[in-house]
């Protein structure tokens, strides 16, 4: 599969990528991961289980998910309102993914915190930018 087929082209507005944003958000895996374990779930109790989430990042989080129909929102008819979101079918497709990202996550977390180490030992190389120079490689002036 090229670059261009799964829409990570710079300025190329796809529908695949779009996508591809959304699920890498950087709570959309802990939200979907949660729901996958314990389902259904209201929102405090996802709040309470996500830490560090705000409640207008987890909201809209979970707006962007249903929205995108890989979540269900039920709201029942009581009062104060109950409601509770749960994986659709559509995202329960994708916790078998989730889950062979986190395995190789857990597999391999040792060799990336190992490189992790040699680079910051040796140092990050900082990019400057002179007004000469344009970023990213281009020729300079």
């Amino acid at each position: 599969m090229s670059v261009t087929e799964l829409g990570i082209v710079q300025g190329v507005e796809l529908p695949t990528r779009e996508l591809l944003e959304t699920l890498t958000n950087k709570w959309t895996l802990p939200v979907l991961c949660a729901l996958h374990e314990t389902s259904p779930m209201r929102h405090g109790e996802l709040r309470r289980q996500l830490d560090g989430v705000s409640q207008k990042m987890l909201t809209a989080t979970l707006r962007t998910l249903e929205r995108d129909g890989i979540i269900e929102r039920t709201v029942y008819p009581e009062v104060p309102p109950k409601v509770e979101y749960r994986l659709s079918g559509l995202g329960t497709s994708l916790a078998a993914i989730f889950s062979l990202l986190q395995l190789w996550a857990a597999d391999h977390a040792s060799d990336v915190q190992a490189h992790r180490s040699d680079s910051d030992a040796v140092g990050a190389p900082q990019e400057k930018l002179s007004a000469g120079h344009r970023h990213r490689g281009a020729l300079t002036a």
